[in-house]
């Protein structure tokens, strides 16, 4: 395994030898690890590690964990890809917080908050959810393209499809249900509105 860090900053390494799970489920279903077993290692250099595997036969998983100490995490194609100084921040599916520099943010999904740059604790869970903020902060967007143009919003919270979708700024809304607070592209959509059902105050911009 070739690992580097872009900062230079120094990496840790974990190793972790796991039996295959006998628990198998089908189109996505949990299903729990195997155990933990003991292994010797035979050598740890620069050119890899090699260990001495367990003398009863099956199916095994070997994991390494490398940490630079930021405590990032980042699962998909691009996730993370060009954070640089940001911590605390856990990207999970291809693009997710792309663009990010700053600090305790989760994106769970295709393209989740992809432009972040400034914003901080928000939270984002679905294709495209808040893809276009850039600095607001302590947001929840749940669902596909939940928040998706809100670029400087604070304290917001939109629950359902395509919930505040279009609102590009605004503080403290509330949004629960399929297209609430909607919005009209290009345009905000209030503040300090509470939405709940089906398209509730869809084209609202202003009030």
């Amino acid at each position: 395994v070739q690992t580097s860090d872009f900062e230079g900053d120094s990496l840790s390494y974990l190793y972790e030898l796991m039996a295959e799970s006998t628990d198998k489920k089908a189109g996505g279903d949990f299903e729990s690890k195997g155990s933990s077993l003991a292994f010797r290692t035979l050598e740890n250099s620069s050119k890899g590690i090699k260990i001495k595997a367990p003398s009863r036969s099956g199916a095994y998983r070997f994991y390494i964990y490398i940490s630079d100490g930021n405590n990032n995490v980042a699962t998909g194609i691009q996730a993370l890809f060009t954070n640089s100084i940001g911590y605390n921040n856990t990207a999970i599916g291809r693009a997710a917080l792309y663009n990010n520099t700053s600090n305790s943010n989760t994106a769970t999904g295709f393209y989740a908050l992809f432009e972040n740059d400034g914003g901080f604790s928000n939270t984002a869970t679905g294709a495209g959810a808040m893809n276009k903020n850039t600095s607001g902060y302590d947001n929840v967007g749940v669902g596909q393209n939940a928040l998706y143009a809100d670029v400087g919003g604070i304290c917001n919270v939109a629950v359902g499809f395509t919930a505040m979708e279009n609102g590009s700024a605004g503080t403290q809304k509330v949004a629960v249900g399929y297209q609430e607070l909607m919005g009209v592209a290009g345009f905000g959509c209030g503040n300090g509105n509470v939405a709940v059902g089906t398209n509730s105050m869809k084209g609202n911009t202003t009030g």
